[in-house]
């Protein structure tokens, strides 16, 4: 079994074939008619008012940060996400503050949140940074937007692994007052390369239009109003994108299929699966397995000896531990992220895979 894979029907290769020579034929490659189609049909799938189309997921972060107005502040994110989220906040030259997470989603835990906005001071944090991890909104959220309320702190919800998932019936992107999400080539939806900056608000979405190409001025593309820079997408991503639309919902289902098996299969005496509830409905760009006994090499290499392969962790290394930010921080404030790095594995988990081997694959994880 591979680690991923990617297949596409012979009608979609023929439709992106034939939209592809309509593009080279009109001669705007880039920031055209189809990057102005994703954004209205991304935007209408998830109910968001307003999406700007830009060239990865950290683009759309950094996009979002410069559309806050944020410089010189400190602004607070998980530890346990991919290293962008981090990167994004210094490359936009601000401070990186991290939390510890919770135990159930393994997304940002509310009470370190308060915590670390209370020691700097609600005043110093110029923004939150929520990440949905591995395809799920945490129940938490709730609470988290609570407290950004109170402290009046503007959310980014960092989606690139949740496109689709919602929370209370409302989908990833559309809760904060950003939303960032990543098209690679990994992903629930994938555009090869790219990213959506998603808002309902017009202020918003019209400063993410201008800091995605040089803070250029909206009357005037000669005059540049704000920071920014080139974050553009090129059209075949965006015709790329159109096209994943169309058969995204039948993708999401297969992995929620997929998703359920481990679930329903594995031995809960060894093995905590992240997965739905009342509130959160997941879209599984991974399916998160917490080991409580058998340590991963172990589990890697049983499975490595029947042709599987696990896919990446979410995160073998948290931003803490992260040799460009570890001096930064101490490793004792983040215990529970500590525990989830050493001990959770993400199992194959997309839709090209045959249910019969996550079966399989299941009955090799309980006779550990």
């Amino acid at each position: 079994m591979r680690v991923f894979d990617l297949k596409y029907s012979d009608s979609f290769k023929q439709k992106f074939s034939e939209e592809s020579i309509k593009i080279l034929e009109e001669g705007f490659l880039t920031n055209h008619k189809y990057c102005k189609q994703f954004e209205d049909s991304f935007a209408s799938k998830i109910g968001a008012k307003y999406s700007t189309c830009v060239s990865n997921g950290t683009a759309a972060l950094e996009v979002s940060i410069q559309s806050l107005g944020l410089q010189n502040t400190k602004i607070i994110t998980t530890t346990n996400t991919f290293i962008a989220t981090a990167t994004a906040i210094t490359n936009t030259r601000n401070k990186l503050v991290l939390t510890d997470i919770e135990k159930k989603f393994f997304s940002m835990c509310p009470i370190s949140l308060e915590n670390m906005i209370r020691k700097h001071g609600s005043k110093n944090i110029g923004a939150i940074i929520v990440v949905h991890i591995g395809g799920h909104i945490a129940d938490s959220f709730s609470q988290i937007i609570d407290i950004a309320t109170k402290y009046s702190i503007p959310i980014i919800e960092d989606s690139a692994q949740a496109q689709f998932s919602t929370l209370n019936g409302k989908f990833a992107g559309t809760i904060g007052d950003l939303g960032t999400f990543s098209f690679f080539t990994t992903k629930v939806m994938t555009t090869g390369e790219g990213g959506m900056v998603t808002t309902n608000s017009l202020e918003l979405f019209n400063r993410n239009q201008s800091h995605r190409q040089f803070g250029k001025s909206d009357t005037d593309s000669t005059i540049h109003l704000n920071t920014g820079s080139n974050y553009k997408l090129n059209e075949f991503s965006a015709l790329l994108g159109c096209l994943e639309l169309e058969r995204i919902d039948e993708r999401i289902n297969k992995r929620r299929q997929i998703a359920k098996i481990y679930q329903e299969h594995l031995d809960k005496n060894k093995y905590y699966t992240v997965s739905d509830t009342d509130s959160s409905k997941g879209s599984y760009y991974k399916q998160i397995v917490y080991s409580k006994d058998i340590h991963r090499t172990k589990i890697q290499s049983e499975l490595k000896k029947n042709n599987y392969t696990l896919t990446g962790g979410v995160y073998y290394t948290p931003v803490h531990l992260q040799p460009v930010y570890a001096k930064l921080f101490n490793p004792q404030d983040f215990p529970v992220a500590n525990d989830f790095a050493e001990k959770h594995f993400c199992p194959p988990c997309y839709p090209e895979l045959e249910l019969e081997d996550i079966v399989d694959l299941c009955k090799i994880l309980n006779n550990l």
